[in-house]
């Protein structure tokens, strides 16, 4: 087959971007032929990279955008004709359309309306409380869903969801039931073939983007508890750092005079990332809000006791003291007895760490792009 992806990004860092590069990569060892169209920059920093590149087989073409509100909204109209083009020299097979709510998506889907190529959506969990958005964006969101977002996901022939708390929105945006695909977010196959590891004595680790959303001011206010009680701990956060919520954080360590918590810059290279969770007993994911966060899986699958903020995304993937723990979002005092209790009784969670492997193992790569490779043959 011919596949087509459509995404924001295609180069830096991004959720999005990932899922798209394995999926696309797994279906090229399959022997299919893919190809992305894309914003011509870089996730992160956006710099501007190559408007055609062929990353491990995948054909990625770029094109020029213009950006409209925040950093990763972008209107992609300027490049619609140059995207119709390319459309039609490739002619895929199937698309599959990875943002909802973005332009490049809405362009190329109403053009294969008009090409009669069969086109999906992957709506990557958008779905967030207007609290969480701000005024502008939760009234843009509002209005989309309301008034284009129904006619738009008519298009598609089925919409594939990356989480299953997706689907009362969905259903509310008059999406039936039998539409709705259920695809996870995976994590390579190394995370279960290379040789866990038992962790350092008392290190807890977050590892992910350090930013207001992931809700870092409270495992730190954690920490700082846990440092007055005599709680001996190494608290590690390793991931890209936002300037100025970085900024916000550590000054806030350095004026409590919190002890033992470091931070380190992000880690890509998949053996060393799987090292850095291998150091860890405890991982911690304090979120204000996910779409389906990766990282708890990762550690999951490395065997680590895990502590996920009550969130619906958590809470799809952590069941309370079976595989894992959760806590009240953004309660730090009711974080820090949890890691405590972890600590002290660390000893005693081998049946929910073993837990905690055996459900990541549903999430491999391979096995999702089997499925959807099913999903996209029976386009018909």
């Amino acid at each position: 087959m011919k596949i087509l992806y459509t995404c924001t990004y295609s180069a830096g860092i991004s959720g999005v971007w990932n899922r798209v590069y394995n999926l696309a990569l797994e279906m090229v060892k399959k022997g299919h032929e893919v190809y992305v169209f894309s914003s011509n920059l870089e996730a992160g920093t956006l710099k501007k990279v190559k408007d055609y590149e062929n990353v491990d087989g995948i054909n990625i073409f770029r094109f020029n955008v213009k950006q409209i509100g925040s950093k990763n909204a972008f209107d992609f109209s300027i490049s619609a004709e140059k995207m119709r083009e390319r459309l039609k020299e490739i002619m895929p097979d199937v698309v599959d359309c990875q943002t909802y709510r973005h332009s490049e998506g809405n362009i190329i889907s109403k053009e294969c309306g008009k090409l009669g190529i069969p086109c999906f959506l992957t709506t990557h969990a958008p779905f967030v409380d207007f609290f969480f958005r701000g005024f502008l964006l939760g009234s843009f969101a509002f209005f989309y869903d309301v008034f284009v977002g129904r006619k738009i996901l008519k298009r598609f022939k089925k919409i594939i969801a990356i989480t299953k708390w997706e689907y009362p929105y969905l259903s509310r945006l008059g999406v039936s039931k039998e539409k709705i695909v259920y695809s996870p977010n995976g994590i390579p196959s190394e995370f279960f073939s290379i040789k866990r590891r038992d962790g350092r004595k008392n290190e807890v680790l977050f590892f992910g983007r350090v930013s207001a959303v992931k809700n870092i001011e409270t495992l730190v206010k954690a920490a700082k508890i846990l440092n007055e009680k005599g709680i001996k701990l190494e608290l590690r956060i390793v991931g890209p750092v936002d300037s100025d919520y970085g900024k916000e954080i550590k000054k806030r360590v350095e004026k409590d005079r919190i002890k033992n918590i470091k931070f380190h810059p992000a880690v890509y290279n998949l053996k060393e990332k799987i090292k850095v969770y291998d150091n860890c007993k405890i991982f911690v994911l304090p979120s204000k809000r996910e779409g389906m966060p990766q990282a708890l899986i990762e550690a999951m699958s490395r065997g680590k006791v895990v502590v996920a903020s009550d969130i619906p995304a958590c809470k799809e993937l952590v069941s309370n003291c079976k595989n894992g723990f959760t806590f009240p979002l953004g309660n730090a005092s009711a974080l820090a007895l949890k890691i405590e209790s972890c600590l002290k009784a660390y000893d005693k969670l081998g049946n929910v760490r073993k837990s905690a492997v055996k459900f990541a193992s549903g999430f491999k790569w391979r096995d999702i792009v089997d499925e959807l490779e099913r999903v996209y043959r029976n386009r018909q």
